[in-house]
């Protein structure tokens, strides 16, 4: 009898897991290329160790009808099938119905059927292969409802962006590193963490468009913000990420002082006093690394109130706002003690 990883009774009757090793072994003795039935069924035992042990799925290059079928119901919390290369109609249908973190990184094109089965899915899903889609795809994947990530996307239609601005989770964009006008005006509509990282530039009016969304924004791909941008990005509302700036003049300054939602400089390198100070000035929450900064810019922000960090407004409690917190703890640089 199977029993399902996921459930109080499947946990009570497995005994003490084997080690690691045991399971590489059983599937080493699989076929190297497709995930078959037997194989999800015989590492079912396994599910709970997390990740370290359903990576292994990650080897097979095709997965057949009945393992995607039984995946879609008895699968772990962390689905990592990053090897695919295809995935049949059939498959999505089946992997759509899964409740876990579903990664599907490997595959670099998937059918429109495919996309709307795996748009039922409803938690973390990561389709990061995918270089482009159809407009009928983007309209599809605005109906999931989690976090979705499509890094892989280079471009965006104006169809596919309305589309996407409509997505009810977090979405991450970082593999676009140009936005038209257009498409910014539909991502300010979406609501939850939108990940832009890969923007190099940053039209003033599409900063005008972005200002309008809510949520957490990265954008720490910019390397340049005009003051007229930097006054946009004054009224987001949300945690505002632009790690990738090394210099804010002092209009700039002036108007992120006024930011409402928590700003990371990470890398800000040049600062005058005057910028420095109306920094200082801010009540908001802003993460700089002081020792980057010149002297004169460093000694007034010394002088800064600490406030405490917000909270991240994502849409899945697990992600990304997980992440983001073990990023604090990983570089978080506390405010010296005057």
């Amino acid at each position: 009898m199977s029993l399902n990883p996921r459930s109080r009774e499947g946990h009570e009757k497995i005994s003490q897991p084997r080690k690691i090793g045991e399971l590489t072994t059983v599937m080493g003795n699989a076929d190297s290329r497709i995930l078959t039935l037997q194989v999800v069924q015989d590492c079912a035992e396994w599910f709970h160790l997390g990740s370290d042990a359903v990576d292994l799925f990650s080897r097979f290059e095709e997965i057949d009808d009945l393992a995607a079928e039984w995946l879609g119901t008895h699968g772990p919390e962390v689905l990592q099938l990053n090897g695919l290369k295809t995935l049949s109609d059939a498959a999505a249908v089946s992997l759509g119905r899964d409740r876990g973190r579903l990664e599907l990184n490997g595959l670099l094109s998937l059918s429109d059927p495919a996309i709307e089965s795996l748009s039922e899915h409803r938690h973390l899903l990561h389709l990061n292969g995918l270089a482009q889609i159809s407009d009928l795809a983007a309209e599809s994947l605005s109906r999931h409802r989690g976090s979705l990530e499509v890094n892989g996307l280079t471009r965006l239609s104006d169809a596919a962006a309305r589309s996407l601005g409509r997505h009810g989770g977090d979405l991450h964009l970082d593999g676009l590193t140009e936005l038209s006008d257009a498409v910014a005006e539909s991502l300010g509509n979406h609501r939850g963490h939108l990940g832009l990282g890969g923007l190099k530039r940053l039209s003033d009016v599409a900063a005008e468009s972005l200002s309008k969304h809510r949520g957490d924004l990265s954008l720490y791909g910019l390397t340049n913000l005009s003051d007229s941008a930097a006054e946009s990005l004054s009224r987001h509302e949300g945690l505002l990420r632009l790690d990738g700036l090394k210099s804010l003049s002092d209009a700039a300054a002036e108007s992120l002082s006024r930011h409402r939602g928590g700003i990371y400089l990470l890398f800000l390198a040049e600062l005058s006093p005057q910028g420095a100070t109306a920094l200082a000035n801010s009540q908001s929450w802003m993460h700089l690394q002081l020792h980057l900064l010149p002297q004169s810019a460093a000694e007034i922000l010394r002088t800064r109130t600490p406030r405490e960090p917000p909270k991240p407004q994502s849409s899945m409690p697990s992600h990304p706002k997980y992440m983001i917190s073990r990023f604090l703890k990983r570089l978080k640089i506390p405010w010296p003690r005057t």
